[in-house]
């Protein structure tokens, strides 16, 4: 497992230039980097999390993505 921020410099530069903070919906499949997301996020971030479902959670449990992105739009 590789972080993003082990190789993207590009990605790394542009998350530490948000005004906001970082909101991401991810499947507990694949690990999510919060060390290097508290190291590089200046106005942090929030992780919203789907079980059982691998790099396609908005097609295998649309139901629950769509919440997940309702809650977080309407932090915008």
């Amino acid at each position: 497992f590789r972080s993003v921020f082990d190789y993207g410099v590009k990605e790394t530069t542009m998350i530490g230039g948000l005004k906001h903070k970082l909101l991401l919906i991810n499947s507990d499949y694949t690990p999510t980097d919060t060390a290097g997301l508290q190291q590089y996020c200046p106005q942090g971030y929030e992780l919203f999390t789907i079980s059982g479902v691998g790099h396609f959670p908005m097609v295998e449990k649309p139901d629950e993505f769509n919440r997940l992105m309702e809650k977080a739009l309407g932090q915008l």
